[in-house]
């Protein structure tokens, strides 16, 4: 038997069937990933994470690694292509991947996370990765912002309820969604989830972990940034923009608009499962759209 961290077995059911059946392989390809790179593996990472079996290992030289095996998702399938292209700077390094079986074969990094250091390095940390992460090439088979999104205005207007929130930040969040993805922009790669939780250390550089690389207007990767550093009970938002704009010389709008839009189909997402979620995604995008000219 594998040993099932609880952060993941919590959110396979949410896979259905085909969550039932990676776990059925898991087995195989645990084995399969210690005998093509001839590894010492070990227990999963606890909690683990929510969609990946992630151990430590070890090479036959002795090298600390990372065994990391995905449950198949659209988000992670360009991890790999992501970390290549990023080849270690501002991001952990992949040294190998059997894209069939999801497989990945990390550099070790660590001990120590963002999450732990505290809310005042979190904003500097998070806008150094994102620097370093956006100066790489772009490579040719990672999708475009334009494609992820494009489903979800039609989504949103099928679960949105008018009795739940102001019908014109609903509105206001669509219309982005569906001209910004299509503008004229410095387009660059982006990690797609860069928040704490996904920044560990190697030495004394904070690098990230878990992307899910997408090609688009670097104002995008900005909202789980935001998000992070806002006080989601009472989000000013405003400061928090002014600051990464003078950091980054990312325009103001495209940063509340980019959250705003994508805080709303969060919210809407949540709503049937976790209301008080849905809440907390709706207050920051209300915030932003407060402040959008």
């Amino acid at each position: 038997m594998i040993p099932l961290p609880p952060a993941l077995a919590g959110s396979l059911p949410r896979f259905g069937a085909d969550g039932e059946a990676w776990l059925a392989r898991l087995p195989a390809m645990v084995e399969a990933a210690r005998s093509r790179w001839d590894l010492q593996v070990g227990p999963p990472f606890e909690p683990g994470g929510v969609t990946s079996w992630v151990a430590p290992a070890k090479t036959p030289a002795g090298t600390d690694v990372v065994l990391k095996i995905v449950v198949p998702h659209e988000e992670a399938a360009a991890e790999p292509q992501g970390l290549a292209a990023w080849d270690g700077k501002g991001a952990v390094r992949l040294l190998d991947h059997e894209p069939d079986s999801w497989t990945l074969l990390l550099e070790r990094v660590g001990p120590g996370d963002l999450e732990h250091a505290g809310p005042t390095a979190w904003l500097p940390a998070l806008l150094d990765i994102l620097g370093r992460l956006w100066a790489a090439p772009i490579p040719d088979d990672v999708p475009r912002v334009a494609d992820v999104v494009a489903p979800w205005p039609g989504l949103m207007r099928s679960r949105a309820k008018a009795d739940t929130w102001d019908p014109s930040v609903v509105d206001r969040a669509i219309e982005i969604l569906e001209s910004w993805p299509h503008e004229s922009v410095d387009k660059r790669l982006l990690h797609g989830d860069l928040h704490p939780e996904n920044v560990l250390a190697r030495g004394d550089e904070w690098v990230a972990i878990d992307p899910k690389p997408v090609v688009g207007d670097p104002a995008y990767d900005l909202r789980q940034v935001i998000r992070a550093v806002v006080d989601p009970d009472a989000p000013v938002v405003g400061p928090v923009v002014d600051e990464i704009a003078t950091e980054t010389g990312i325009d103001v709008d495209r940063m509340l608009g980019w959250t705003m839009a994508i805080q709303v189909e969060s919210a809407i997402w949540a709503l049937p499962h976790d209301r008080q979620e849905a809440e907390v995604d709706y207050r920051l995008a209300a915030a932003c759209a407060a402040l959008l000219g």
